[in-house]
């Protein structure tokens, strides 16, 4: 049997994109995706939230940082990566936990707004 690390996340953009480039000019677009859950406390719901680390590669790190802005939604597969390395200053091991997105694994979920140029009551492509 194979491994497998796979995860699937559905929420909103809780910060816009920032895109660099690798030294080989790869694409690279990373931002924070918001999920939401019910949580019962003290016999009250409340909503507890989750923080991700998201980073998208080549042609979807373009995409997403053209069409994705802070409160946009969307579902993501990849898989989770950790990284791990001591900070020069104070010696600390420091962690940190990214979503890898696959190659076919960024949908957008809003609907795009209409614009000028769109017939009234016609919906808008990706």
């Amino acid at each position: 049997m194979r491994d497998l690390n796979k995860t699937i996340l559905m929420g909103n953009l809780s910060s816009d994109t920032e895109l660099r480039s690798t030294p080989s000019g790869t694409a690279v677009t990373t931002f924070r995706l918001a999920t939401a859950r019910p949580v019962k406390r003290n016999d009250k719901w409340e909503t507890e939230t989750e923080y991700h680390n998201i980073v998208t590669l080549g042609r979807n790190a373009e995409i997403a940082h053209e069409y994705l802005r802070k409160g946009s939604r969307i579902l993501i597969i990849g898989e989770i990566r950790y990284q791990t390395w001591e900070d020069k200053e104070t010696k600390q091991t420091r962690y940190k936990t990214e979503i890898l997105v696959n190659p076919d694994g960024l949908s957008m979920l809003d609907r795009k707004e209409r614009d000028a140029a769109s017939p009234e009551g016609e919906e808008i492509a990706y």
